[in-house]
């Protein structure tokens, strides 16, 4: 279904409800063309800042593929990084991923903005991921999308609060997301696992000294208390299972044994956690997502397994 065809029926969300009446559907569309970015193919509809809350930075934009198959596609819900203080939704650096997992595999994703404070870091960011998780499960399937298989992916600072709501059932279960429609979680790259222990490790190279100092703006003043709610590794409980998680290391100090930490943390606790170590920087991981190669491939690859397994 094409986008002008589909924008009737999506109205009545994307806009308040007088905005909705006067708004024609012609007019939702140019508003959509005038934001869609230049390098998105012509097979992907596009549909930009759909609000799922009340705060300007509590939006997503929407991404499926032109056409919306018979059979409801899996759902990517993407959190982008940027040290809990900068970073967009809308970033040159995902067209790989979007190419590949939207034109190319028919994947729906959806990626969302969040309230950028390092006042912020935690509670309200984690609440932000689940409200938008939320709305991702009630709306996936205006888009295609199967609201059953809900994937979490983020890359850094957007890994670290992906994997934190992922675990904090009360938490989605406030905000009316439902933890057992999340197929899974891909973390992108982040040493944000356990933040007591990553504050107290020794910093004896250059590197690591400069790896923990990205850290101390938003965590350096932190209550121990706080350092702990807002670790995953924190949230692990064994009589609440997991989804399933994929670890993407980096080189980044710190990060692959960080990884490898938490992943047996999750295993301790009866979950399923994969540990992918890649030898690319920090910022490569992100930007090469998408493109051929052996990250992709084991991304696609447990995003296809995980799916399979929820498929009706």
């Amino acid at each position: 279904m094409r986008l002008l065809a589909l924008l009737p029926l999506l109205a009545a969300f994307l806009l308040p409800a007088p905005a909705a009446a006067a708004e024609s559907a012609a007019a939702l569309a140019a508003k959509a063309e005038a934001a869609r970015p230049a390098w998105l193919p012509p097979s992907v509809a596009f549909y930009p800042d759909i609000a799922y809350g009340e705060d300007p930075l509590q939006r997503l934009d929407a991404y499926w593929r032109d056409g919306l198959s018979e059979t409801p596609a899996p759902v990517l819900l993407f959190i982008h990084g940027g040290g809990w203080s900068r970073g967009d939704k809308r970033s040159e650096r995902s067209d790989a991923k979007i190419r590949r997992f939207v034109s190319e595999l028919g994947y729906v994703l959806l990626s969302a903005n969040y309230r950028l404070d390092p006042a912020l870091a935690y509670p309200q960011q984690p609440e932000d991921v689940a409200a938008a998780l939320a709305w991702a499960q009630r709306n996936a399937a205006r888009f295609g999308g199967d609201p059953r298989r809900v994937f979490l992916m983020g890359h850094s600072a957007g890994a670290h609060l992906a994997s934190l709501a992922a675990l904090d059932r009360p938490l989605l279960q406030a905000f009316g997301a439902d933890p057992s429609s999340i197929a899974g979680v891909v973390s992108l790259d982040t040493a944000a696992y356990d933040l007591p222990a990553l504050l107290a490790a020794p910093a004896d190279s250059l590197a690591e000294r400069a790896a923990r100092k990205a850290y101390l703006p938003v965590w350096g003043g932190a209550s121990a208390e706080t350092l702990s709610l807002a670790s995953p590794a924190s949230r692990v409980d064994p009589a609440r299972p997991a989804p399933p998680f994929l670890l993407v290391a980096s080189r980044a100090p710190n990060h692959p044994e960080a990884a490898e930490r938490f992943a047996q943390t999750l295993r301790a606790a009866g979950s399923e956690a994969l540990v992918l170590p890649v030898g690319l920087s920090h910022r490569d991981v992100h930007e090469r997502l998408g493109e051929p190669g052996p990250l992709t491939s084991a991304v696609e690859l447990f995003l296809r397994e995980r799916s399979a397994a929820l498929r009706p």
